[in-house]
C-alpha cells in the first residue's frame, strides 16, 4: 500500500512538471521584457548590432574602438573602426559616454506605415539622440515627402527637404516621424491632449507656418523637451 501511494505521488509530480516549467518560462520572459529600455537601464557603452540587443541593453561588442566623422550637415554621424579604418555602417546603435547614436535606415524600418512615404538620399549614417527620457528619445533629420518628388520632380523634391523631428516611443517600440504640422498635432492629441492648446499662438490661432502645414521644429523641440523632463 505505501508503494502504491508513493507511485501516485510520483505520478502527480510528473504531471505537474510541464506546468511548472511553463510557469518558470513565462516568468523568465516577463523578466526579459522588463529589462532594457523600458526599465531605464543604464546602457553599457558599446556597439549594438540589432534592435533587440538595444532593447535588452546587451551590447554586441564592447571591445572595438571607433572614431566618428560628423557630416557637413552637422547631423549625420559615420563610424569607423579605429584600428582598421573600416566603416561601421550596418550597426543599429552606438553608445559612447552616455550619448546614443541610431542608424537612420534602422529607424525607417520601424516607422509607422504613414511615415514610410518620406524619402532620403542616404540613410546609412547614424543620428545622435538630442533628448532621452523614460517615454521618448528624440532625434532630428532632413526628409522629403514622396508627393513633392512625384508632383514636382527632383528640383521640387530638393526644395521640399525639411528638418523634421522623430521620437522613439519606448512604450510602443516604434519610431514616429512628425511629417508635418497635422501629423504632430495628431500625436499630441492622441498621446498628450492637455498640450493641444500649446499648438496655438498667444492669439489662440495657429502660426502661419503651421497653417501652411509646415512642422514648426522649434515648437516640436519645446514640447518634446517638456514631455521628457516632465
Amino acid at each position: 500500500m505505501p508503494q502504491i501511494q508513493t507511485l501516485m505521488k510520483l505520478s502527480k509530480c510528473i504531471l505537474l512538471l510541464p506546468a511548472a516549467i511553463f510557469f518558470l518560462s513565462i516568468n523568465h520572459l516577463e523578466g526579459q521584457e522588463k529589462k532594457g529600455i523600458t526599465a531605464n537601464v543604464d546602457y553599457p557603452e558599446g556597439i549594438y548590432n540589432t534592435f533587440n540587443d538595444f532593447l535588452f541593453a546587451l551590447p554586441s561588442d564592447t571591445i572595438t574602438q571607433w572614431t566618428i566623422k560628423i557630416g557637413s550637415d552637422t547631423i549625420s554621424n559615420r563610424f569607423y573602426n579605429a584600428d582598421t579604418g573600416e566603416r561601421l555602417k550596418d550597426k543599429f546603435a552606438f553608445i559612447e559616454d552616455g550619448r546614443l547614436y541610431v542608424q537612420v535606415k534602422e529607424m525607417m524600418k520601424r516607422f509607422e506605415r504613414a511615415d514610410r512615404g518620406q524619402l532620403k538620399d542616404d540613410g546609412s549614417y547614424h543620428l545622435k539622440a538630442q533628448l532621452i527620457g523614460s517615454k521618448y528619445i528624440y532625434f532630428e533629420d532632413y526628409f522629403t515627402s514622396r508627393e513633392a518628388v512625384l508632383w514636382g520632380g527632383a528640383i521640387a523634391g530638393a526644395s521640399a527637404r525639411r528638418l523634421k523631428g522623430i521620437v522613439f516611443e519606448i512604450d510602443f517600440q516604434t519610431f514616429n516621424l512628425f511629417r508635418n504640422a497635422e501629423d504632430f498635432e495628431s500625436f499630441v492629441k492622441t498621446r498628450h491632449p492637455s498640450y493641444l492648446s500649446r499648438l496655438e499662438n498667444s492669439n489662440g490661432k495657429k502660426s502661419e507656418k503651421r497653417k501652411n502645414h509646415f512642422e514648426d521644429i522649434t515648437l516640436i523641440r519645446t514640447l518634446i523637451k517638456e514631455l521628457i523632463n516632465g
